[in-house]
């Protein structure tokens, strides 16, 4: 939801929840204001797409695109943790280093 803006966001995830509850006949009569966390840096957790490009001899690292097994290759991630960027942003040199990068199908990152 990176497209959007973090208010937007915000709605769009209030109205998908009173829709689910509307679905179970739940109707709240008063609603308490949403919990808001910050815009950037707040995820701790990424599955990352990783394959060896042998034409290139390079590993492609990024996420994969929306229902599709290609690779969106990206360099930095800026809703991963503060603690999760910089390891984000050396894996492809890493994963090229290694003997047998073609093994690799996903990387899993997490902090906490």
């Amino acid at each position: 939801m990176q497209h959007i803006s973090h208010v937007q966001q915000i709605e769009l995830k209030h109205n998908n929840l009173v829709e689910q509850l509307a679905r179970e006949a739940v109707v709240p009569t008063e609603w308490a204001p949403p919990l808001v966390g910050p815009a950037f840096a707040y995820r701790r957790r990424t599955r990352v797409a990783v394959r060896y490009d042998a034409q290139h001899k390079h590993v492609q690292v990024g996420f994969r695109g929306l229902a599709s097994k290609a690779i969106v290759e990206v360099q930095s991630c800026v809703i991963l943790s503060s603690e999760l960027q910089p390891l984000f942003a050396g894996l492809a040199a890493l994963l090229n280093s290694f003997q047998q990068p073609h093994v690799l199908g996903h990387i899993e990152l997490f902090s906490g």
